[in-house]
């Protein structure tokens, strides 16, 4: 009986290890520095590439993710842009604020069916 249960615990432990729930969202002053560093990148593909690393080393508020995808000039990039930090979003409940950072309701929509997918799996 324990060696099953030990075998269940191993065979489980990669889905505790990487979906881990963001334990807490980034400071004020941190979000701040992101959203300027954002800004000043030249073009959309340099602000998708540098939101990459942002998302890999934090947790957004949906108000943040929301804030960083309107720095974003076009709805393709803001679209990935988001696809991407609902990973890393710590109150996934209230990711309905991000649709509103978009200038096309299509973009908006098919966001909301990629992420509906992914709650899905």
């Amino acid at each position: 009986m324990k060696k099953n249960q030990l075998i269940g615990i191993l065979l489980l432990w990669p889905c505790f290890v990487f979906s881990q729930p963001c334990k807490s969202p980034v400071s004020a002053n941190q979000f701040k520095q992101y959203l300027n560093q954002m800004a000043l990148q030249a073009d959309d593909p340099m602000k998708l590439k540098l939101s990459e690393d942002i998302l890999q080393e934090s947790c957004l508020l949906s108000t943040q993710v929301k804030d960083l995808a309107m720095v974003f000039a076009g709805d393709y990039y803001r679209y990935e842009f988001c696809k991407d930090a609902w990973k890393h979003t710590f109150d996934p409940v209230n990711f309905f604020d991000v649709y509103d950072a978009f200038q096309s309701k299509s973009a908006a929509f098919r966001l909301y069916d990629d992420i509906r997918l992914q709650r899905e799996k």
